[in-house]
């Protein structure tokens, strides 16, 4: 069965609880962040924090949950001297399973993907700041997540190749597409053989900005989750 969620921003896939108690003055100057768990397991379920304040409680793999008026959480840390800090733990649990700086900076919008590496859970911590597209055309990012295929695979809407040569575990840049609805295929970088054997329903919409994830895993186990097309609109 092929999975492709498409989630909208009024969702910035983190959980509706943010533990922020800046003043007003501060917390508009604060950085705001999204959190994605794609992160293999589909069973297990993060907490996520910043500099050890809860953001996000219980975030569950691939599952979006939209915040009140605003699809993006504010952190929040001990004073403007201290870097921030990303921590993410098992739910419930109190000792960190990673714990990254993410240099978020102040007014910036951020989108941080949780994912698996070589048995560990690494954040990719990407800018959301981009210019709004003209009518007719959408901007895109694509994101190469899918454990267990480590080579670099090539995106391709229809049949023309849009983000080439994407290593695991990095992103592209925001490219201009025009809006539409494609058929996304995944194949191995520089070759028309597929790296994964789905194909995938895509629509951009005009005028809007998104990312273009390949998340799960290839080689399925029982347990684990097969390669899988997420589409992310930011705003």
């Amino acid at each position: 069965m092929l999975r492709h969620l498409t989630i909208a921003c009024g969702l910035a896939l983190a959980a509706a609880l943010n533990a922020c108690s800046d003043p007003e003055n501060a917390t508009k100057q604060a950085p705001k962040v999204a959190i994605v768990n794609a992160a293999l397991a589909p069973m297990r379920t993060f907490d996520v924090l910043s500099n050890g304040n809860l953001m996000v409680p219980g975030l569950p793999y691939l599952q979006p949950t939209t915040l009140a008026g605003s699809p993006y959480l504010t952190p929040t840390r001990p004073d403007e001297g201290t870097p921030w800090q990303l921590q993410v733990r098992r739910t419930g649990q109190g000792a960190d399973i990673s714990s990254t700086q993410p240099g978020w900076q102040p007014g910036q919008r951020y989108t941080v993907f949780l994912y698996d590496s070589s048995a560990q859970v690494r954040a990719l911590n990407l800018s959301d700041e981009t210019g709004l597209p003209a009518t007719g055309m959408a901007k895109v990012r694509f994101i190469h997540l899918l454990l267990g295929y480590a080579g670099p695979v090539d995106f391709v809407l229809d049949s023309t190749v849009v983000a080439s040569n994407v290593a695991f575990g990095t992103a592209t840049d925001f490219t201009l597409q025009q809006a539409g609805s494609y058929k996304l295929r995944i194949r191995q970088a520089g070759t028309y053989l597929a790296a994964v054997p789905a194909i995938y329903d895509v629509a951009l919409a005009s005028g809007r900005v998104f990312s273009q994830v390949l998340a799960g895993q290839t080689g399925l186990v029982f347990g684990q989750t097969a390669p899988t097309s997420l589409l992310l609109r930011h705003y």
